[in-house]
């Protein structure tokens, strides 16, 4: 991943016509991280050593009587208050444009407003900070200063101060690709799995909250919602599940995502890819997510005094799946294993796809109760069915923390505990989180963009994390992935037999390429193969061979695999695009390249995933697909794509069938109108 590639923001938009680049508003993007630790903190005083300046920017948020800054505030009894000031200054200017305020959470103590002010001799008047401790964004135009100082104008009670004071530099001064990236963008129509805030490119493992029930147009995490219904460890095609929540007791599991749903605010939220933070505001609980590859890796602290919850869900629709037929052991007090079935797919695929996991807590659970309906079972050892919920109980203090990690597998538990035990075996969630990314940038470095306005760079990079996630591994890192392409077909459904594959590996055991689910290929050849080719060429070797293995199992080419199966959407045959586009770039390196001419060619004769057997033989003897232009053009393209790669490799015959059934297209044409349309059997248009 060393090679970058230079593109001028003039020559992306001419060449990506998808990025279509819109305005960034004034919300909490991505942005760099925290610079309030890199400054020099002053202050008007402090109400005791427990107090200190620094302590406003020391990472402790909301707990009372921890990693808070004071002042004696009450001076009188007549009702005079001592109003502070606190300062923050850096060594070097800052190009900043977000603050975030924390009140101390205490409801006796607040700074109910003040003024904001900055070296560059500008102010920003600041009114009804929230007393409970929870966070204020006070967002504006970038601005170059040296130092930021709030004064207190307004408050009530004693020893006033702050919590935390967090800065945000603006993406202009920052070093990485990360900080130009904005996931809220289009999560108000996109689809469940392009928010994936915990993941890495392409990964098995994809985590984030979930805040609209539903696939697409505004479904999985939506900007617009107020309350978080959950954070799913699955974000991929046609495949969903495992939501947890942490919780306290007053939450009933029975009542699913309604009764354990909790409200949170965009203010004191970091959205970024590889880390997302935010603040359950109902029982005040600070939940951080990153990743590994197979791997979902969490850190949740406990601001109150609590008798928590860890919700875990393995029963109902997710989005764009339903989790059935769960079972789940308990191994000690700090590890659950398990699996459940995810069904009912909206696009088809297999009928069933079993999925894996084993979840593990770096404290001892106090008890792990289990709900189905409104039936509760205690301190359970081993539980299965339907609608089934688990909770893992702990009594938090104030301030305390615990981590969970979920290893994943679409092959077995004991691979999903071999995943997670060789990614993830420690418990340095900041390591992890800064391993995740230093990914993520030097995947989104492969293109460094000059020129073009703040907003279209935000934009951009916004796009580029989208064509890089969308597709997840399926394969375990020792190379085992599931098969489920055979079995009886039931329209875009499979009722399909699983096994378990291994992909080949090269002399030193180590597997030659991945599996991977995968969205449709419908289309991609106007865009993502290019894109991947310029930028991430290894990754369209890596999908070729991928989809080469699936018709070595399955005699077909997928069209858009979910579960390592078949789910027959759209129309054509698009993955030959990509396997013909991959080959004459002279990137396909990780499978044979005349086998994958055979599974192409074959693939687009009777029998094939062209079409159904009468449909290819009638397009192979009149030139077009009855009633139906699009699908001629798509498939004369197609053909015109194997000619070309069966002139490259010297088979002249094939190269004459294919590059005369690709002219077949002109039959659909209207000399009078001068417009393609579709022809029925008898030739009329």
């Amino acid at each position: 991943m060393n090679k970058k590639k230079n593109i001028s923001m003039q020559l992306c938009c001419r060449v990506f016509l998808w990025c279509c680049v819109t305005g960034a508003g004034m919300h909490s993007y991505a942005g760099p991280g925290n610079i309030a630790p890199l400054a020099k903190v002053t202050a008007s005083g402090a109400a005791g050593n427990s107090y200190a300046p620094r302590y406003v920017t020391d990472g402790w948020i909301g707990v009372d009587g921890k990693g808070e800054w004071a002042c004696e505030g009450v001076s009188t009894s007549w009702g005079y208050i001592r109003l502070p000031w606190i300062q923050l200054e850096w060594e070097q200017p800052q190009l900043i444009n977000k603050i975030i305020l924390y009140d101390r959470p205490s409801l006796q103590e607040n700074i109910a407003g003040g003024k904001l002010l900055f070296s560059d001799s500008s102010s920003i008047w600041i009114n009804q900070i929230p007393p409970d401790g929870s966070g204020m964004a006070v967002a504006f135009t970038a601005r170059r200063v040296k130092w930021i100082k709030f004064i207190v104008n307004d408050a009530t009670g004693k020893d006033i101060g702050f919590s935390e004071i967090e800065v945000f530099p603006s993406p202009e001064q920052a070093q990485d690709y990360v900080s130009w990236v904005d996931p809220y963008i289009e999560t108000n129509r996109g689809r469940y799995f392009f928010f994936i805030t915990g993941s890495l490119p392409f990964g098995m493992a994809s985590s984030a909250p979930l805040t609209r029930n539903k696939n697409q147009y505004g479904g999985g995490y939506n900007y617009n919602e107020k309350y978080i219904l959950g954070f799913e460890q699955i974000h991929a095609w046609m495949m969903s599940g495992i939501e947890i929540m942490p919780a306290s007791d007053r939450e009933n599991p029975a009542e699913g995502q309604q009764g354990w749903k909790a409200a949170f605010s965009h203010d004191d939220e970091i959205v970024q890819p590889g880390y997302h933070r935010v603040m359950l505001r109902d029982n005040k609980i600070w939940v951080e997510q990153t990743a590994t590859e197979r791997v979902n890796f969490y850190r949740f602290r406990y601001t109150q005094n609590t008798s928590g919850r860890i919700i875990i869900n393995l029963g109902g629709y997710v989005s764009n799946s339903t989790m059935v037929d769960a079972t789940v052991t308990r191994i000690g007090d700090t590890a659950i294993e398990g699996s459940f079935s995810s069904v009912k797919r909206y696009w088809g695929g297999p009928k069933e796809v079993r999925i894996f996991f084993v979840i593990r807590f770096d404290k001892p659970f106090q008890s792990l109760d289990a709900w189905q309906g409104h039936t509760t079972a205690k301190n359970i050892r081993r539980a299965n069915g339907d609608s089934l919920t688990l909770a893992a109980a702990y009594p938090f203090k104030k301030g305390e923390e615990l981590q969970m990690k979920i290893g994943l597998s679409y092959t077995s538990t004991e691979n999903a505990r071999l995943n997670l035990e060789q990614e993830c075996s420690g418990w340095e969630f900041d390591s992890v989180k800064a391993q995740a990314q230093d990914t993520w940038n030097r995947w989104l470095g492969r293109i460094d963009v000059k020129g073009g306005s703040h907003a279209q760079k935000i934009k951009f990079y916004t796009d580029l994390w989208h064509v890089l996630l969308g597709r997840q591994k399926i394969n375990d890192l020792s190379g085992d992935y599931p098969d489920r392409t055979t079995g009886k077909r039931e329209g875009n459904f499979t009722d399909a037999i699983f096994k378990i594959k291994t992909v080949p590996k090269d002399a030193a055991g180590k597997p030659l390429f991945n599996m991977y689910n995968s969205d449709a290929w419908w289309l991609t050849q106007w865009n993502l193969n290019i894109l991947w080719g310029l930028a991430w060429p290894e990754m369209m070797d890596e999908f070729s061979a991928s989809m080469i293995e699936y018709a070595n199992n399955g005699y077909l080419l997928p069209r858009g695999p979910s579960g390592g199966g078949y789910s027959y959407i759209m129309t054509g045959c698009p993955a030959s695009n990509l396997i013909i586009s991959t080959y004459m770039k002279g990137l396909l390196t990780k499978t044979n390249v005349n086998h994958a001419y055979e599974v192409v060619k074959r693939n687009h004769l009777p029998g094939g995933m062209l079409g159904d057997s009468a449909g290819i033989q009638f397009y192979t003897r009149n030139g077009w697909w009855p009633d139906n232009a699009g699908i001629t053009i798509e498939a004369g393209f197609q053909d015109w794509g194997i000619a070309q790669m069966a002139a490259k490799l010297g088979k002249k015959k094939d190269h004459r069938f294919f590059l005369n059934r690709s002219a077949g297209w002109k039959f659909c044409f209207d000399p009078e109108q001068k417009l393609l349309f579709p022809k029925n059997k008898k030739g009329e248009f």
